[in-house]
């Protein structure tokens, strides 16, 4: 995962950055889709799944088939300490 503290979201947010993480973020999804119930809903569904997939081929092209604990570690402790300098600003 890729760790970054949003200004406007007020938080740390994360989004996957390896094959493994948006497999399951797809199974997942393809398990609990129970809120799409009309057309619309299920054409945002599909074109979240596309893009999911896209960047998934994108992480194989770049060797990034697992997740490197390190890297989302320091990634995680960056956004922690930018959550600190903002709310102490």
């Amino acid at each position: 995962m890729r760790y970054w503290y949003d200004k406007e979201f007020d938080g740390i947010v994360c989004e996957p950055n390896c094959t493994d993480e948006f497999l399951w973020h797809i199974w997942a999804i393809g398990l609990d889709y129970d809120g799409c119930n009309t057309v619309e809903s299920l054409q945002g569904l599909v074109d979240e799944l596309v893009e999911m997939a896209l960047k998934a081929r994108e992480c194989l092209y770049d060797g990034k088939i697992f997740e490197d604990k390190e890297e989302s570690n320091k990634s995680r402790e960056a956004a922690l300490e930018e959550r600190k300098r903002w709310e102490n600003a």
